[in-house]
């Protein structure tokens, strides 16, 4: 999703982190994430990276800021303008903890763009104020061909009821503003919720890479015979609109 103020359906990107046999154990607080999996154009995601405490001490009120181009919106929990660990603000030595945040990957950032994301931490040891910095890259992905599905295949009503149908949708790319029409069948006119002209998903109007969310229609089978007919449905989105066909049996 690319409103940072809607993160709840949000993905939780793969960062890949590492912890090299051979390696001394540093002076400085150390960030151990070394890449994140690529992340498609307008993708929102929770990043997790991961931290480690300093060599024979412990640092404390640890506080961790990212920065980036102008491809990538960042956010941190709770609207603070910094992120800090998920136990608590410490890290006693060698000890690891992670860090979350939000980013935003801009729409139209070109597909197999290198970013990256520089990170400056602030923290106390033994009553004196230190920083690091670090820097891990991402890149972004192809869109999808197919930026939805519709996994409803076949939906029931009850003959001589009104009822309503749910139909699922599963998201592979960003998509914003989705929306769902159909013209009915036998003439008989589909219902939207709230008397609406349109039906959106649960959650909001936006579908994010991997979501899951569905769409409401009222059917009205007061006069339709028991039997199998075809329902289209007509999506539009920020994306080419696309047409499918749902089969709906009264019975």
């Amino acid at each position: 999703m690319h409103r940072l103020t809607a993160l709840v359906a949000a993905t939780l990107v793969a960062a890949t982190f590492a912890v090299p046999a051979a390696a001394q154990p540093s002076a400085d607080v150390s960030l151990l994430t070394t890449e994140l999996e690529p992340l498609l154009p307008g993708q929102t995601a929770w990043v997790s990276t991961n931290w480690r405490g300093p060599a024979g001490a412990t640092a404390t009120d640890v506080r961790i800021t990212v920065r980036s181009n102008r491809d990538v919106q960042l956010a941190y929990p709770s609207g603070r303008s910094f992120t800090s660990l998920h136990v608590d603000a410490d890290l006693d030595a060698g000890e690891t903890d992670r860090a979350a945040f939000a980013l935003t990957v801009r729409e139209n950032a070109r597909p197999g763009t290198n970013l990256q994301l520089d990170f400056d931490v602030t923290y106390v040891v033994d009553g004196t104020p230190r920083s690091s910095s670090h820097r891990i890259r991402f890149t972004t992905a192809e869109t999808p061909a197919v930026p939805y599905t519709l996994t409803t295949s076949e939906v029931s009503v009850v003959a001589g009821t009104v009822g309503w149908i749910h139909l699922h949708w599963l998201g592979h790319a960003p998509v914003f503003g989705f929306a769902v029409t159909s013209p009915g069948v036998e003439g008989v006119p589909v219902g939207y919720p709230e008397g609406r002209t349109d039906s959106s998903l649960w959650g909001n109007a936006e579908l994010a890479p991997a979501e899951r969310d569905y769409v409401a229609l009222l059917i009205d089978a007061t006069d339709l015979a028991p039997g199998t007919y075809d329902l289209p449905i007509a999506v539009t989105s920020s994306v080419d609109p696309t047409e499918h066909v749902l089969t709906l049996r009264v019975v």
